[in-house]
């Protein structure tokens, strides 16, 4: 059997089927050689299924003038395959004579194991040549994806094992496939393994501290009622330089309680291994967090046999004395019940109630109240204040009062008018005059200082002798507020 072997150029455009041929059903594979002879057919014959359990099972559009295959298929929607070369030949079948294509192509298995070696070794003669240079994708077309297949590609792309979202990724790069997570669990084991690495380097950085490793912690309820405790670590290195690292996001599922925050504590210690290097605590001013630190001295004796002084190691929350300084400043006329402890604050809590309902706060809390306690009234405010809305006061958010205060004051006409217009029997007490504006005038000029110090004070910012500073400053605030109000009256 005579052949002539030779090679063309794929065309890059499924067009001009006219053109080509299509080979149909006749013809033979050898598996061992990797060669399929086929016989020429019209465009539309059958397509060449099977293949003898090969991965390739049709064969489609070939230029018989040039010798060369568009494309392979494995199924519907999968593009497996490249231009081959096509061998012309001469035959005899059954004493008539032919004309056929001998089809080379690699075995299915042998060719995906040197494809991935060939793939492998390119990487690292790459990586080699650039240690940190991650490679592009080619911009440059190769052969063409099929248009009809696009929307099914768009579709799951996002899905790692899409056999037809690999296929456009490996059209666009043929190396690309060596970056690619194997299956969905891939990316998430990728995520680990870069956290368990950074996690080591921290760890060696904390037990190489100059200083102490000190803490700040707080417990927080998200909105879908998880409690979360925030365990961040502050520390010197061994340049000099101070650093901050978030150690632990942990649920509390078990009560709030000193003993149950301070066995979370303690297994943050564990896990990062600086018990000996145990610093200072800077919460704020919960009961519980008391007894946190006194079950903490005691869980360190019994676990590391460490001596630690609870009520020396414990720091106040610079924020949380200034939120609750603004509250006596607002609240409280008794100097004594500043000292007292909890059930001293129920009773603060009575008079702070009472209080709201004489003065121009209490007036204005009522209000805002009022007003979102009903959808129909929120929506009448809403009509006069142009869709701008009140804000309310928050006990367990700082500034709260006075983010309330300046929103009240720039609806002032839409408050006043909502009077005017709906006289209701529940707020008609709560009317604010043109004095009680002018008092809550005042209240939100002071309120803004300390907001401001609270801001100043936030993050990384807090050192001592900033913190010296602010406590002069609204201190000095204090005074000045205090000979204002003595003067009005």
């Amino acid at each position: 059997m005579a052949t002539v072997a030779y090679t063309a150029t794929c065309p890059h455009r499924l067009a001009h089927l006219a053109d080509f041929r299509v080979f149909g059903s006749p013809g033979c594979y050898d598996k061992n050689l990797g060669i399929w002879t086929v016989v020429e057919g019209d465009v539309g014959t059958d397509e060449c299924n099977g293949l003898n359990g090969d991965d390739v099972r049709s064969l489609s559009v070939v230029d018989t003038n040039k010798g060369c295959i568009l494309s392979f298929f494995t199924d519907e929607n999968c593009t497996i395959g490249r231009a081959s070369v096509l061998e012309k030949q001469c035959a005899n079948s059954d004493g008539g004579s032919f004309k056929g294509w001998t089809i080379k192509c690699d075995a299915p298995r042998s060719a995906k194991v040197t494809s991935i070696r060939t793939i492998l070794e390119q990487a690292r003669l790459s990586a080699e040549d650039n240690p940190r240079k991650r490679r592009r994708l080619n911009d440059q077309p190769g052969d063409s994806v099929d248009p009809d297949r696009l929307e099914a590609i768009y579709v799951r792309f996002i899905a790692a094992c899409s056999p037809e979202f690999r296929a456009l990724l490996v059209y666009l790069n043929t190396d690309v496939d060596t970056w690619l997570p194997d299956t969905h669990e891939t990316v998430k084991k990728w995520i680990t393994r870069q956290f368990d690495t950074e996690k080591e380097k921290v760890k060696q950085r904390i037990q190489s501290a100059t200083s102490r490793v000190h803490i700040s912690c707080d417990l927080w309820a998200s909105p879908n009622t998880l409690a979360i405790l925030g365990v961040v670590a502050h520390y010197v290195t061994e340049d000099g330089q101070l650093q901050h690292h978030t150690l632990a996001l942990k649920d509390i599922d078990s009560e709030h309680d000193g003993s149950h925050l301070a066995d979370a504590i303690l297994e943050v210690i564990e896990d990062w291994y600086f018990a000996s290097k145990l610093g200072y605590f800077v919460m704020d001013n919960a009961g519980n967090n008391d007894t946190m630190m006194k079950s903490l001295s005691l869980g360190l004796l019994r676990r590391f046999d460490i001596h630690y002084e609870a009520k020396t190691h414990r720091l106040r929350c610079q924020g949380h004395i200034i939120n609750l300084a603004a509250k006596a400043f607002l609240f409280v006329t008794d100097n004594e019940k500043l000292e007292h402890d909890d059930s001293g604050n129920n009773a603060t809590l009575k008079e702070i109630k009472a209080w709201r309902q004489k003065g121009p706060l209490g007036k204005l809390h009522n209000f805002v109240v009022f007003i979102q306690r009903s959808v129909q009234r929120s929506q009448r405010f809403q009509v006069l204040s142009r869709n701008r809305k009140l804000a309310r006061d928050n006990d367990t958010r700082w500034s709260s009062w006075y983010t309330m205060l300046r929103a009240a004051l720039n609806l002032r006409e839409a408050i006043d008018g909502y009077f005017s217009k709906w006289t209701e029997a529940d707020c008609a007490g709560d009317e604010l005059s043109a004095d009680d504006w002018i008092v809550l005038e005042n209240v939100k000029s002071f309120l803004e200082k300390l907001k401001m110090t609270t801001k100043a004070l936030e993050l990384s910012f807090a050192t001592l002798d900033n913190v010296l500073l602010a406590m002069d400053f609204m201190l000095a605030q204090f005074k000045r507020e205090r000979k204002h109000t003595k003067a009005i009256q």
